[in-house]
């Protein structure tokens, strides 16, 4: 729901990819989706952006973690080498960030 409406409100034209199963944003169970938008540049041209949007509730405390940038299909000529289901450079480091952050009452890890 939080997702959802974070989305309506900052990006209403934007189309979800898919849904990432089994999010995770500080070892907490969470909800995951990439989305896409096309805004439009000053000349009127459109560019392809991709977003990634993770969110988790504990103890009432929501955090919402995200990342935008342009769309580049991964691949042989492009990125790590494989293919990405995301297709946005940041979310290859996302992980480190969302997992670094520590909800209170949870053990030092």
């Amino acid at each position: 729901m939080i997702a959802k409406e974070f989305l309506a409100g900052r990006y209403p034209n934007s189309r979800t990819a898919y849904q990432i199963p089994n999010a995770m944003v500080g070892y907490q169970q969470g909800y995951g989706e990439v989305a896409d938008i096309w805004p439009q540049d000053g000349d009127a041209s459109y560019r392809h952006l991709r977003l990634v949007i993770l969110v988790a509730v504990k103890n009432d405390y929501a955090l919402v973690a995200g990342a935008i940038g342009p769309y580049r299909q991964f691949g042989p000529d492009f990125g790590p080498g494989r293919p990405s289901a995301a297709n946005l450079e940041l979310a290859m480091d996302l992980d480190k960030y969302v997992n670094s952050f520590t909800w209170r009452g949870d053990p030092p890890r």
